[in-house]
């Protein structure tokens, strides 16, 4: 259970621990006067600390992007994340924020490395995301095949096996008109060299 909550960690807006409200407070100040370095150092001290990381991470992710500031909390995740690598609520937010921030490398990364730690948790459906925006939409399909797998109920588990074949799909036109544009420039090259070939034997016999 514990893992499920780390998981989300980054996902809902909650309250600040009383022991951590005021160091938070400053953040908030940071953020309203458009300081967003400044508050990346505010912040990454409050989630490297074990016992208001889950909480804090919840309301950071939303009041920086509210702010505007989205690009500063991956400071203070990445800042946090050099201090406590294999802490898997960081590397999720992570991966979160830099997916929103179009980043999709380094999400696919730690979105990964969740995964390996917590194959079961919904970082799964994060990641199908990132492959689905990056054009890999073999991998798109084979991560919404495993959610459907891992489904609870039957209504959830078609609409991803529905993914799955919608990605597959796509995945099949693509190459399949791979394969027809690879054709036409096989074709295009020949006609072109037999063009050239006829036009020299014109000019010989002229």
């Amino acid at each position: 259970m514990r893992g499920a909550l780390l998981i989300t960690a980054c996902l809902a807006a909650t309250t600040i621990p009383a022991a951590a409200q005021p160091a938070y407070d400053a953040v908030l100040e940071s953020l309203r006067a458009a300081r967003g370095d400044e508050a990346a150092a505010r912040l990454t001290p409050l989630i490297g600390n074990k016992e208001t990381r889950e909480k804090v991470l919840r309301r950071a992710y939303t009041d920086f992007r509210a702010h505007g500031f989205s690009r500063s909390m991956l400071d203070a995740l990445d800042a946090a994340i050099a201090t406590h690598p294999e802490e898997t609520a960081l590397r999720y937010c992570r991966g979160f924020v830099r997916l929103r921030l179009k980043l999709l490398r380094g999400a696919e990364s730690d979105l990964d490395h969740v995964l390996q730690r917590q194959p079961g948790s919904d970082a799964i459906q994060r990641a199908h995301e990132v492959a689905a925006r990056s054009w890999r939409h073999e991998r798109a399909a084979a991560l919404a095949r495993a959610v459907a797998n891992a489904a609870r109920d039957t209504k959830t588990r078609g609409i991803w096996l529905r993914e799955a074949r919608r990605q597959s799909d796509i995945q099949a036109s693509l190459n399949d008109a791979g394969s027809r544009q690879t054709i036409m420039m096989i074709i295009g090259s020949l006609l072109v060299g037999g063009t050239v070939v006829l036009a020299r034997r014109l000019t010989l016999r002229g």
